[in-house]
């Protein structure tokens, strides 16, 4: 074959050639990767008349090389989310720019975070990536169902995988991962896969990695947003109680002159 060709012009130049990778398919269908060392059988002219050698099962050995490709990939992608949500400074930005990496290690269409306000009864989504992404937007807590029902499921469970059902009728893969902050489920990193493929065990393991310190992150911006308001607020009630102030030695410094 075509494939096989230009292995045969090496081992003809060589003699013996060793650690030769290719793909191989079972009878039953399965592929397999097979390492094979090849030597060519030449007659007294020197013509190739025979090939001989061995061939080895690598195919777990290839799997354990992906898996630890992977694993570095995901790590160098969660060290540099880890970077940019500490450079960060609101909510949002941290959501966007957690977000963002997300997709490259994870398959899917879109990816979004939505925070819940139990008070206001809303839900905010702080930040959307991928197809149809958009700014921020709220909504009814309502859309979600039974609230109490919602924060059990998001505190038992450590992702809720799902089929969505699109206008266009096909139906895509959907992964659900709360952000939980102190023991409560603060929102939720949805993912929008694609219509042929399914989110994998491994899958939720990654967003999950991402949602622990992105909930604390957006927790902490959110307090940092409180505290300099109420900055703000006592800013202004100083400004005011030393005008009050002045405006009493006036009053007092007229009557005194009167």
């Amino acid at each position: 074959s075509e494939e096989r060709q230009p292995h045969l012009e090496r081992i003809e130049r060589e003699g013996l050639v060793r650690g030769i990778d290719t793909q191989r398919k079972r009878h039953d269908g399965s592929i397999i990767w097979v390492r094979q060392t090849i030597h060519a059988v030449k007659d007294d002219g020197g013509r190739v008349i025979a090939y001989e050698g061995a061939v080895e099962d690598i195919t777990e050995r290839k799997r354990a090389e992906e898996a630890l490709a992977r694993t570095t990939e995901r790590l160098t992608i969660l060290h540099e989310i880890d970077q940019a949500i500490i450079a960060a400074r609101s909510p949002e930005a941290i959501a966007d720019v957690a977000l963002r990496p997300l997709l490259q290690v994870v398959p899917c269409v879109r990816a979004s975070v939505t925070m819940f306000d139990l008070e206001g009864h809303e839900a905010i989504v702080l930040a959307t990536v991928g197809a149809e992404g958009g700014g921020q937007h709220r909504s009814s807590l309502r859309v979600f169902g039974n609230l109490d029902q919602l924060k059990h499921d998001l505190l038992t469970r450590e992702g809720l995988r799902t089929l969505r059902s699109r206008p266009d009728g096909v139906a895509r893969p959907c992964l659900s991962v709360p952000l939980i902050a102190d023991g409560e489920p603060i929102g939720i990193v949805n993912l929008l896969g694609q219509p042929t493929g399914l989110f994998t065990a491994e899958h939720v393991d990654v967003v999950r990695e991402v949602a622990g310190p992105l909930a604390i992150a957006i927790r902490q911006a959110h307090l940092n947003e409180d505290v300099g308001a109420a900055r703000q607020r006592l800013e202004i009630l100083s400004r005011r109680l030393v005008e009050v102030q002045e405006a009493e030695r006036r009053h007092l410094a007229r009557e005194l002159h009167d």
